[in-house]
């Protein structure tokens, strides 16, 4: 597929902003390991002082969620200020968040 200078730069932009949208959500007892790409690694610690192990589930559990009315509130919002019909932007209703989540 062969993408104009405008839409490489309307979908870094589209994904920057998506990921922001979540970043801004990440809140104590998850902490960022890296970005890489499209993609936002997260932590939690397992045994912390602060938090047992049912109370560290139960808020990753929910911030995880909160990640998915981030994401699509910011989505919402970028398709009704856009204007342009280039193949990114026309598509934006075609982004997904995948959440991948690991205990062990």
């Amino acid at each position: 597929m062969v993408f104009s200078n405008i839409e490489v730069e309307h979908s870094q932009y589209i994904i920057s902003q998506l990921i922001e949208s979540i970043i801004q959500h990440i809140k104590i007892p998850l902490q960022i390991s890296k970005l890489k790409g499209d993609a936002v690694f997260l932590y939690a610690t397992k045994n912390d002082e602060q938090y047992n192990y049912e109370d560290t589930s139960k808020q990753v559990g929910e911030k995880l969620l909160s990640f998915f009315s981030a994401f699509h509130n910011r989505l919402n919002e970028i398709k009704l200020v856009s204007q342009c019909s280039c193949g990114v932007c026309s598509h934006i209703d075609d982004l997904k968040l995948k959440i991948v989540g690991y205990s062990g």
